[in-house]
């Protein structure tokens, strides 16, 4: 650990693995606060939605079961009762209706529509039905009003064979505000959850990041003063940083040592040395007390090498 903190340190001396690190530092703490948004926000919206379902269902459970167990022992006039009293007691009904197998309507919870044929789309669903008993819904607009409408065949005789249907056409307005006011409150919680994420990086930044510049400042002016050369390679001898303020001592400009290899930077016996030191600190840990001769300025100058894992 002792190491990787050193070698961190090492590579925060550099001012622009500085800016990287707050970079990323950051765009770590927007990425877990986008997370846990979206993940608040689907919780909330779903929790939402299945209550306003839950009631939706649960209105219509309870009309079907009124009308199921009612309509199919009584005439038409009952019918039309229940269809009064049910309107009185679910305002969010828009309108419910009984029909015959014929396609005739017994009950409506407009009077003016009974005794009269239902439309061709709802004759398709009751010849559906009475095929195959089944919830059927579908969803449509009235006078700009969404509508849910249920449809469900009921039986009745001794036979307790299907003899009609019933639909009930719920408005879904509220369900519809409700999932407004949900995004509305969700769109206030992100608000607020980027406020506390700024609060939280300025505190990064005070108490945090600004202490690490300072020491990375530190550490590059100490690294610029030791009067040795120091390198960082890879295990292929391929130059990754080189601290010195001694830059007349480099075999060539630093810009062009970067990214290069020791093998196409220096003489072939003096790469042979650093490439066989590289190795055996791979192994060992360290490789210490080599010496190389470099050609600088057309001066010969000797250095004396140690490598550290």
């Amino acid at each position: 650990m002792k190491n990787n903190l050193l070698r961190n340190l090492l590579k925060l001396s550099n001012p622009v693995e500085t800016d990287r690190f707050i970079n990323i530092s950051f765009g770590i703490l927007i990425l877990l606060l986008m997370l846990t948004v979206l993940l608040t926000g689907g919780i909330f919206m779903t929790n939402v939605m299945n209550k306003e379902e839950d009631k939706l269902s649960h209105i219509i459970t309870e009309v079907l079961a009124k009308s199921i167990s009612k309509v199919s022992f009584s005439g038409k006039y009952h019918a039309r009762l229940l269809v009064e009293e049910i309107i009185k007691e679910q305002p969010s009904i828009k309108y419910l209706l009984v029909s015959n197998t014929q396609g005739i309507i017994l009950a409506h919870s407009n009077p003016e529509r009974n005794d009269k044929p239902i439309n061709p789309s709802t004759k398709k669903i009751i010849e559906q039905l009475i095929q195959k008993p089944q919830i059927y819904t579908r969803h449509f607009i009235i006078n700009d009003e969404p509508i849910r409408e249920v449809s469900l065949a009921y039986r009745g005789g001794y036979k307790n064979e299907i003899i009609g249907v019933i639909q009930v056409g719920l408005s879904t307005k509220n369900r519809d505000k409700s999932l407004k006011m949900g995004i509305f409150y969700l769109t206030i919680l992100i608000i607020i959850l980027l406020l506390i994420g700024i609060i939280a990086t300025h505190y990064i930044s005070s108490f945090i990041i600004k202490p690490i510049k300072e020491l990375a400042n530190d550490m590059s002016t100490t690294l610029q003063a030791i009067p040795d050369l120091l390198f960082e390679l890879d295990i292929n001898g391929k130059y990754i940083q080189i601290m010195t303020n001694k830059e007349e001592l480099l075999i060539d400009a630093r810009k062009n040592l970067l990214n290069k290899t020791v093998t196409e930077a220096l003489p072939k016996e003096a790469a042979k040395i650093v490439i066989k030191a590289l190795q055996e600190a791979d192994i060992k840990g360290d490789s210490y007390g080599h010496e190389i001769v470099l050609p600088i300025e057309q001066q010969s100058f000797w250095f004396e090498l140690s490598v550290a894992k």
